[in-house]
């Protein structure tokens, strides 16, 4: 949040969950940062997660949650020996993948689908 203020940005933060679709309902907000379902991505790995600066990228993610909500994590993939402040992009022919993310990211995936159907059913 501090981050977000210093870079000129306007931040509303809500206590809780219901608070936080009052607010979301009652306003426009261009962006909406929503931790209900980082808890299902700290169990995912032992590693930290690490929050960054919302960024714009160019998927069509954004349109879909007009209509549907849901979220956007990346996974970190690359190789251990590449830096990933000059790795390859993902759409770069010299993209590199270390396999041993992939069943993070597999957890991950099952984690917050499974923690979220039980949210909805009233289970947590």
């Amino acid at each position: 949040v501090k981050g977000l203020q210093q870079s000129g940005y306007g931040v509303e933060q809500a206590a809780d969950g219901k608070e936080g679709l009052a607010l979301a309902t009652a306003g426009e907000y261009e962006v909406l940062i929503v931790d209900r379902m980082l808890p299902s991505l700290e169990k995912s790995t032992e590693l930290p997660l690490v929050e960054r600066a919302v960024i714009m990228a160019s998927e069509d993610f954004s349109y879909y949650q007009e209509e549907i909500p849901g979220m956007f994590f990346f996974l970190g993939i690359n190789p251990e020996d590449v830096d990933g402040q000059v790795a390859p992009s993902n759409h770069s022919p010299f993209f590199r993948v270390n396999d041993a993310a992939l069943p993070v990211g597999a957890r991950s995936l099952v984690n917050v689908a499974v923690d979220y159907l039980a949210a909805e059913a009233g289970g947590s």
